[in-house]
């Protein structure tokens, strides 16, 4: 694996087009924990249930990344405190709803945007396995399967030493299975391209400060439920690079090319940033 820059480690077909950061005028910015893109428009959701949403262009050619018409909307609109609200994760099926995942009450929920411009939300069953996971270290990651399943882990809920707990949800169905994280690491994102699940751990630690880690597995789990033990794709250790990454997407551009986007959580904090990282990937 390479590390340019430094802090920054990449397996064979992953290449760093671009690092922004993103900074808003607007109070509501910020605590950006889940990430998604058809390649047309980019949604951000924040820990406090704002779905940002802004026109994306990825051109291969040039390595750039160009965001235009930011947009906001309210994922739970009769919310009035919004404190006590923690969204962690987002899907994005093909027909453009919107499936997003709150740790706080380990819930699922369904959003569409409709045609007067108002977001109508319908809540899923999410099964009592990972809405039964420790206080804030619950639902936190969430994907979409071309079938229409989903993949939920959750960050602190265990089967076994460095095992987390996951689930697909099909429905009312669930299959629990397990997936291995790093030592120290817990999962905070997900996505999937191509048939393969990635999925996004992260540590924080003292001396060693925030890392990041990136694996790429094969889906399903057997029928038994079994444990996923993904391969590395990338690392993010201490450096310039190095913040809180909570979200993960990946999609293939207009020109077929993959695109792989990692967003960094501020915890609306001075001391830490709002990063966008773009990655080509051809893995």
């Amino acid at each position: 694996m390479t590390d340019e820059p430094a802090g920054l480690y990449l397996s064979p077909g992953v290449e760093l087009i671009a690092a922004y950061e993103l900074s808003s005028g607007d109070p509501r910015f910020g605590g950006l924990s889940a990430i998604e893109t058809d390649a047309r428009t980019l949604w951000l959701l924040s820990d406090r249930a704002t779905l940002w949403r802004a026109a994306i262009t990825l051109d291969a050619r040039t390595g750039g990344l160009v965001l235009d018409d930011w947009r906001v909307g309210a994922v739970l609109p009769d919310a009035t405190d919004r404190r006590p609200l923690d969204s962690e994760a987002l899907a994005l099926a093909p027909d453009g709803t919107l499936v997003a995942a709150f740790e706080h009450d380990g819930s699922l929920r369904r959003l569409r945007l409709e045609p007067n411009g108002d977001w109508s939300t319908e809540r899923l069953h999410a099964g009592p396995l990972v809405s039964g996971s420790p206080g804030n270290r619950g639902l936190e990651a969430l994907a979409r399967l071309p079938d229409g399943t989903l993949v939920a882990l959750s960050e602190g809920a265990r089967l076994g030493p460095d095992v987390a707990v996951g689930a697909l949800f099909d429905g009312e169905d669930t299959l629990a299975f397990g997936y291995r994280v790093a030592p120290g690491f817990s999962p905070v994102g997900a996505a999937v391209l191509d048939g393969r699940l990635y999925v996004l751990e992260r540590s924080i630690g003292l001396l060693a400060g925030w890392q990041a880690r990136l694996t790429r597995n094969v889906l399903p789990p057997s029928a038994d439920g079994g444990t996923l033990e993904g391969e590395e794709v990338l690392r993010i250790d201490a450096g310039s690079l190095a913040d809180n990454y909570e979200g993960v997407t990946l999609v293939r551009g207009p020109d077929g090319a993959a695109w792989l986007l990692l967003i960094a959580d501020d915890n609306r904090s001075a001391l830490q940033r709002t990063l966008l990282l773009v990655f080509a990937y051809a893995g």
